[in-house]
């Protein structure tokens, strides 16, 4: 099992991507336009984090079925970081954006 401290580097880094994404969607008009390839994004950064911090150290004792779980969960990474920087574009006048953004967390815990 991993410590501690590697899950800390391993969530710290994917809040760091997760920040910049978000950043740069809310700077820039041309980004609110880009959802599915910020999502594109972020689903690939937690890809390869998670498979240097999580999978690679017990990739030999990985079966089939753990590889294909990990592409489930990577799907569902693509579909409900979407999801999210597509609520925060639609929500972006609205007093619910607040409450979009304060959701990035489930995002991140994910």
């Amino acid at each position: 099992m991993l410590g501690n401290s590697t899950l800390v580097i391993y969530y710290g880094m994917k809040i760091f991507l997760f920040i910049s994404l978000l950043g740069a969607l809310m700077k820039s008009e041309l980004m609110r336009e880009q959802t599915l390839g910020l999502s594109v994004i972020y689903s690939f950064g937690v890809g390869f984090l998670s498979y240097i911090f999580l999978v690679g150290p017990n990739a030999d004792a990985a079966t089939p079925q753990d590889w294909q779980n990990w592409g489930i969960w990577l799907g569902a990474t693509f579909v409900l970081s979407w999801l999210y920087f597509k609520s925060l574009t639609w929500f972006e006048e609205s007093k619910l954006f607040w409450v979009v953004v304060a959701l990035g967390a489930a995002v991140v815990w994910f």
